[in-house]
């Protein structure tokens, strides 16, 4: 079976295209109020079954659309998780001119000694951030031999780069949200924007010989993009530690929030005795004659971890199932015995789950993700089979109240857990990644419920089948990760809660 889980970029198109089209999903359940099922019969014993299963590749670069732009995040590290093994992402990107320099570089750039510094700029993309991230970090960068397509790319595929770096340093990433910068314009205004606050960023250090190349290339390559691709085709970025995090990188060139700190490379030099600087730009979307792509290589690798004997074990998941970001794990439901709906009308229905922490984690590093989404099967006249969200996610997508409708979010007793990241967070001593005591709900599990009722409806219907797939919503940008107690758990299995009249 040939399934591609579902990409956000490719949702939000869906979903825009479809608001005029579609009129028929309605919310079904997700607005009641206690009094409303008191005259309703209620069951929670439906044969619920699960297995978790390897992701399938997932699409971390969709051509530029205005309609559903990239949101942004490309994930970055060399990470293990103390239960999922070791993920690898990695970054490849093209690289073009920034703007329209008033004269070729060539004619003041005539020596190696006038470039001072080369700066790969990565402003951070707060909402892929996780795990631990107080240590260094290894960082290669290298030129790429090839330039990447503007075309749909899924994340097992690999780009020529050659292997000797044009820049290698140990970098602790500073998480708080801005820095302060001085700022130079290019050659030849001379002017000093001076001293000012920007957001936050990583700076890795470049060859400076680096630097010189992309300042006289030939005089063209500054006014054609495919001049200028033919000659530097773009970077390639890699982490070589062993991260206890993973990181994760605004990319977009419009998009961070400042005119004056944009995902890309900047050289500065000078001319006599006066400072300038350029910026040769990643990723952007804007308008212009080549598209210029960015791109995140993901690989999971489960050899010897916790998680490994439960991979496609329907009796280990029997106890625990596992949800993954990335193209991580994934886990399917399946109602075996529809029957049950017959005959009866569904007024509320939502899965519920719960999450389990091994003696081995650590919520106060890896909490529970922070949205789960569920899709269904959906079958092409060709026999190919695709991942759509459910009715009743849509709606709540559609609405732009995905919690609110849908569910999908971490709770804890009536408290939903969810809050920005932020290093403070992170590193105390007494909270926890969302900012809570890691002691306060002890022995309170952490919980998800998702409205299913509109989906189980066609379901009864015979109009879907009988599979549910559990995933991380906008799973390409998203690194976390949560185990579940599964549908035989002894304490807090898994089910279906169902309120229904005759």
């Amino acid at each position: 079976m040939n399934k591609f889980s579902v990409v956000f970029a490719a949702v939000v198109t869906c979903l825009v295209l479809s608001f005029s089209a579609c009129n028929e999903t309605t919310s079904i359940g997700s607005d009641l109020l206690d009094q409303d099922l008191i005259s309703t019969t209620f069951t929670d014993t439906i044969t619920l079954e699960a297995i978790t299963e390897l992701g399938d590749s997932v699409a971390t670069y969709v051509p530029f659309n205005p309609i559903s732009p990239h949101p942004g995040g490309f994930l970055f590290g060399n990470f293990i998780d103390p239960v999922f093994g070791r993920t690898t992402a990695s970054i490849y990107s093209n690289l073009l001119p920034s703007s329209i320099l008033d004269e070729t570089p060539s004619t003041f750039i005539t020596n190696q000694n006038q470039i001072d510094s080369v700066i790969l700029m990565l402003p951070y993309f707060y909402d892929g951030l996780y795990g631990d991230l107080r240590n260094g970090m290894d960082i290669n960068v290298y030129q790429l031999e090839e330039f990447l397509p503007d075309s749909l790319i899924f994340n097992d595929r690999t780009f020529d780069y050659n292997t000797t770096p044009i820049g290698s340093s140990t970098i602790r990433p500073n998480l708080s949200q801005t820095q302060t910068l001085t700022l130079l314009e290019p050659f030849p205004s001379g002017d000093s924007i001076g001293t000012i606050v920007t957001p936050n960023h990583m700076r890795i250090p470049l060859s400076n010989l680096y630097g010189f190349d992309l300042m006289t290339l030939s005089p063209d390559s500054y006014t054609n993009d495919t001049a200028f691709l033919e000659e530097i085709k773009g970077i390639y970025i890699e982490s070589t530690s062993d991260d206890a995090g993973m990181l994760a990188f605004q990319m977009l060139y419009n998009r961070t929030g400042s005119s004056y700190v944009q995902p890309g490379i900047k050289v500065y030099y000078h001319v006599d005795t006066i400072d300038y600087s350029y910026t040769f730009a990643l990723h952007d979307e804007t308008s212009r004659a080549m598209a210029n792509p960015s791109y995140t290589h993901l690989v999971h690798d489960y050899t010897g971890s916790i998680v490994e004997p439960y991979i496609d074990d329907a009796a280990a998941n029997e106890e625990f199932v596992f949800v993954q970001g990335g193209n991580g794990l994934e886990t399917v439901f399946t109602i075996p015995y529809t029957d049950v709906l017959d005959d009866v009308s569904i007024i509320k229905a939502e899965l519920e789950v719960y999450a389990y922490t091994f003696y081995d984690d650590s919520e106060f590093f890896y909490p529970p993700v922070s949205n789960l989404v569920l899709s269904r099967e959906e079958i092409s006249e060709d026999g190919d089979t695709t991942l759509v969200i459910i009715d009743d996610a849509f709606y709540g997508f559609q609405k732009q109240n995905l919690s609110g409708i849908f569910g999908g979010i971490p709770l804890r007793g009536s408290e939903t857990i969810e809050a920005p990241y932020s290093l403070e967070n992170n590193v105390s001593s007494d909270k926890n990644s969302f900012g809570f005591n890691s002691t306060k709900y002890l022995g309170e599990p952490v919980r998800y419920t998702m409205n299913i009722a509109a989906h189980l409806n066609k379901l009864r219907d015979g109009v879907f089948t009988n599979k549910l797939y559990l995933t991380v919503f906008t799973r390409p940008q998203r690194p976390g990760r949560v185990v579940l107690c599964g549908p035989g758990h002894p304490e807090y299995p898994a089910k279906i809660n169902l309120y229904y009249s005759k």
